[in-house]
């Protein structure tokens, strides 16, 4: 599980200068949620610019999460929400939420292998 990496992505995107900052900063953590209804990592947003963690990723998220990765992708490329992908994206769209990223525990267990019988999801 990774820990504390992504508490230097958080302080940059908190200490950028640039107009919206005070707005961004003002915007709080929603769920990112990808698939069917699964929550996997929480995102703070404000028009274009914003600051997501994926949970249980580490700096590979297409390896470890890819279906969180394919939405992110769909909805950057979409013009949409990151938190939900449902609504398009204007310029003073303001996320809404706890200021604080908290979350610690792990989410989406990982794929065992085992010897020769391959890769199975853990029960």
């Amino acid at each position: 599980m990774t820990t504390g990496n992504w508490f230097g992505g958080q302080a940059v995107s908190l200490a950028l200068n640039y107009t919206y900052a005070s707005a961004f900063a003002a915007a709080g953590y929603e769920p990112f949620i990808a698939g069917n209804g699964t929550e996997y990592g929480e995102v703070r947003q404000h028009g274009k610019f914003s600051f997501m963690r994926i949970y249980e990723s580490g700096h590979e998220v297409p390896y470890y999460q890819p279906e969180a990765s394919l939405a992110f992708f769909e909805r950057v490329l979409g013009g949409l929400v990151l938190a939900d992908g449902k609504e398009a994206l204007t310029a003073v769209y303001n996320s809404s939420g706890t200021v604080n990223a908290t979350h610690t525990e792990a989410f989406v267990p990982l794929p065992s292998c085992t010897g020769e019988s391959g890769c199975s999801s853990p029960s």
